[in-house]
């Protein structure tokens, strides 16, 4: 149904909240890097683990072709945003590797989905 992704979405909107929004934000951060490295190897294990290979295998060429043109996509929308707001040069290569990466989210929904 419509509530599968709940916990996903209270927790990320908790954490913009308390960062962005309260004068907690620094002991926050202090405690999301403490404690994140369990996290990650909990979650990513527990991930990996429930995701079905053979689907995905028989998926692989979608989902290739999904991953380049949203990369690409990117890539150029990061360009073209460092461009027009005249970014400094040396970091105009760079502002596409921050949006890239979003593995977490990614596997979080297509385990629900799945």
């Amino acid at each position: 149904g419509g509530t599968f992704h709940q916990p996903l979405i209270i927790s990320m909107v908790a954490g913009f909240t308390v960062a962005n929004y309260t004068p907690s934000r620094l002991e926050f951060l202090r405690i999301l890097h403490d404690s994140s490295e369990v996290i990650y190897i909990a979650f990513f294990t527990l991930t990996g683990a429930s995701l079905q290979l053979d689907v995905l295998l028989v998926q692989a060429p979608t989902a290739l072709f999904l991953f380049a043109l949203r990369a690409g996509g990117i890539v150029l929308g990061a360009k073209a945003g460092a461009y027009l707001v005249d970014a400094e040069p040396a970091h105009r290569d760079k502002y596409w590797m921050t949006l890239l990466t979003q593995a977490g989210v990614t596997l979080g929904l297509i385990t629900r989905v799945g």
